[in-house]
């Protein structure tokens, strides 16, 4: 199965990106909610889907809000503890936090941050010696649907490109009713 044809089931496409296989798809409910994890993967790109619904404006943006406050503080200062009493804090150098950038996804300004990432698809390191990948990550609301989409798109940091990873983003599009 590739990627559409499961969103195709929220009214939603992949325009660019939409034929990478499926390597896991899970829905389970939770609390009067549907969620539903999809990862896709092909030789150089991996997306990973959260879908949630239904879910209000108000509880999608407070949701959307928490997640990109949780991304940024992985780039944040980290106590490193020691078997004795001394600790220390360490903190991310500024060109290894995340970026931030705005562009338009489902017909809405949309924050994408884009962040290092380890081999394993995990956000928040910032040691040369770790830094595998590259994740691009946005939190989408389809108000029509009152569903949240949460996106990570990871490419290896060797062949990283963004402009690539910012087109898939701005082509994912509604299906048009018939």
């Amino acid at each position: 199965m590739c990627l559409n044809d499961v969103l195709s089931g929220y009214k939603i496409t992949f325009a660019k990106y939409g034929k990478i296989l499926i390597i896991k798809n899970y829905k389970f409910p939770a609390r009067e909610k549907s969620f539903h994890t999809i990862i896709a993967s092909d030789k150089n790109t991996r997306i990973e889907i959260e879908i949630i619904k239904p879910m209000s404006y108000v509880e999608a943006t407070e949701y959307a809000e928490s997640k990109y406050k949780i991304i940024k503080n992985l780039y944040g200062p980290q106590i490193i503890p020691y078997t004795v009493q001394l600790t220390t804090t360490t903190d991310c150098p500024p060109e290894k936090k995340p970026e931030e950038i705005s562009i338009d996804i489902l017909g809405k300004p949309t924050r994408v941050l884009l962040a290092n990432a380890t081999d394993r698809y995990v956000l928040g390191v910032w040691d040369d010696a770790l830094i595998k990948t590259k994740a691009a990550f946005a939190m989408v609301y389809d108000e029509e649907n009152q569903t949240i989409y949460q996106i990570i798109i990871f490419q290896p940091i060797k062949i990283f490109d963004q402009q690539k990873v910012l087109d898939i983003l701005q082509g994912i599009k509604r299906i048009p009713e018939k």
